[in-house]
């Protein structure tokens, strides 16, 4: 990859780290202010910026895989790091097939979602009736029964910033 492609990548990358870690910000704003639906406006905003920078260092289309590859292999990440899980930003953006499961699949129906809580209150809903929920005390999502912890991922966010930062100067 020329230099000046590799440029504009690490802008982009730059971009979405610091939109993720303003959503952070946001989302800390939110709880502070027990605005709820800032909160999840939040989350959102964090999940989109999240995945765009999965899809630049782990692109889903097979012939990128080399430009991804490369990126990673020059900002130094590894294959196990947290930015390389979608999956959370799935459940967010295709939540409209994730309630079509839920309507064919749960046997009691009983819909919690949108949770903003500091413990586990809603873990004694069966898997498949619990949504998206947030536990505001750990900063950790749950899908079902999946736990995703955000602080992971704002860490991961701000090394990639600053890495980013430091290898255009060079």
């Amino acid at each position: 990859m020329e230099e000046w492609h590799l440029g504009i990548y690490l802008r982009e990358l730059e971009k979405q780290c610091k939109f993720l870690l303003i959503a952070a910000d946001e989302l800390e704003s939110g709880l502070t202010k027990n605005e709820f639906n800032h909160s999840w406006y939040a989350i959102q905003n964090f999940l989109v910026a999240a995945g765009n920078i999965s899809k630049i260092l782990w692109p889903p289309k097979g012939g990128l895989k080399k430009r991804g590859e490369e990126i990673r292999t020059r900002l130094g990440i590894k294959d196990e790091s947290v930015l390389n899980d979608r999956s959370l930003r799935n459940h967010f953006e295709h939540f409209d097939e994730r309630l079509d499961t839920w309507v064919a699949s749960s046997k009691k129906h009983e819909y919690v979602d949108g949770f903003i809580h500091k413990s586990s209150a809603v873990d004694e809903k069966d898997a498949i009736d619990r949504q998206r929920n947030f536990d505001s005390k750990h900063w950790i999502i749950t899908f079902r029964g999946d736990r995703y912890e955000l602080r992971p991922i704002i860490a991961a966010a701000n090394e990639l910033y600053l890495k980013s930062l430091d290898t255009r100067r060079v």
